[in-house]
């Protein structure tokens, strides 16, 4: 059984041609990727590959516009991804997007595997130490028949699984600041969206060397999201499966289903400071032991978080949730 302590005061009122790898001598005349009007995945996931493994940070920069693209993933992404501002810059997603579809789970695949389609989400960094910040990413309401993808988990679930992801088995560095998140909305979801999550750093069950049923690969050392706006998904920056992280969620707006939770931390410390929101069922939801594995004790920080909450469903309608399900009698679980 995981031992949380909760401390602090919650106060709840119920981003390529090519983009440009500027080396130090020519670092004053820098060059951005602009949109083609059609169809920009491959241009942007030629620019991100050209940071991966980088030796000295690397920067990729898009130019004011709108780039439609499909899933794209890279791995060991050293450098930014930076936009021209959140109001314009934005990366929009394509409909009918081919994705992992792989049973039981696209989680039990390497992300990075070229013999199979990407994982459910439309960036995905797996590894490195990356720097996101100043554009929107959109998942637009789909036209009459179509849906965001071809479907995933059998083709039983057909959302995006999130805007962006943050993953890797060796210790990561990701910083994400001043981006926006908007999903459209689809009335063939059970949720009414087109995306379930935001921004998504969270461990990975692809593990070759762990040959149990449920092979977590946990995501460790930092993480940091401010200054950045969800809205319209299922939840807004959740965070999951993680060992030895400091994850720092602050200065954050949320118009969501949940902003944000915490899934099966292992010796973490979440900082969840200073966010505001407007959700539909939970504020901060900490979920441990989920994967059936004792999570061992976390510190969690929330403080100076203002926000309201409207649910019709019991134990809904709050600002933080605690769900043990080792030791329900034991449930929220925490200490205040």
């Amino acid at each position: 059984m995981s031992r949380i302590e909760f401390k602090g005061v919650l106060s709840v009122s119920v981003a390529l041609a090519a983009a440009l790898l500027v080396p130090p001598a020519t670092a004053g005349h820098r060059q951005c990727l602009a949109p083609n009007g059609v169809d920009d995945t491959a241009e942007l996931q030629a620019a991100l590959e050209r940071c991966s493994g980088a030796s000295r940070r690397c920067v990729v920069s898009l130019c004011e516009g709108v780039f439609r693209i499909a899933p794209g993933r890279v791995g060991d992404f050293r450098g930014v991804l930076k936009g021209a501002g959140r109001d314009k810059t934005v990366i929009q997603a394509l409909s009918e997007l081919e994705v992992n579809d792989t049973l039981p789970d696209y989680l039990f695949d390497d992300p990075l595997d070229p013999n199979v389609p990407p994982w459910p989400f439309l960036v995905q960094f797996i590894g490195g130490e990356a720097w996101v910040r100043d554009f929107t990413i959109e998942i637009p309401t789909p036209e009459p028949g179509h849906r965001p993808t071809q479907g995933w988990l059998g083709g039983f679930i057909f959302e995006l699984d999130g805007a962006l992801l943050f993953t890797g088995v060796d210790p990561v560095d990701f910083d994400v600041d001043r981006i926006r998140v908007v999903a459209g909305s689809d009335p063939a979801s059970f949720f009414n969206t087109t995306l379930l999550n935001g921004a998504f750093f969270q461990g990975r069950l692809f593990n070759p060397v762990d040959p149990s049923v449920y092979p977590v690969h946990p995501v460790t050392r930092r993480y940091s999201l401010s200054d950045s706006d969800f809205e319209g998904m299922l939840s807004g920056s959740p965070v999951a499966e993680t060992l030895e992280a400091k994850v720092t969620i602050k200065n954050n707006r949320y118009r969501s289903g949940f902003a944000m939770h915490v899934q099966d931390a292992s010796r973490s410390r979440p900082w969840v400071l200073k966010n505001r929101w407007e959700t539909d069922f939970v504020g901060v939801q900490v979920l441990l032991n989920v994967d059936g594995e004792p999570s061992e004790r976390n510190s969690i920080l929330a403080l100076g978080n203002r926000g309201s909450t409207e649910s019709p469903f019991e134990d809904f309608g709050v600002g933080v949730f605690f769900v043990d399900p080792l030791d329900p009698a034991r449930e929220p679980g925490a200490r205040r």
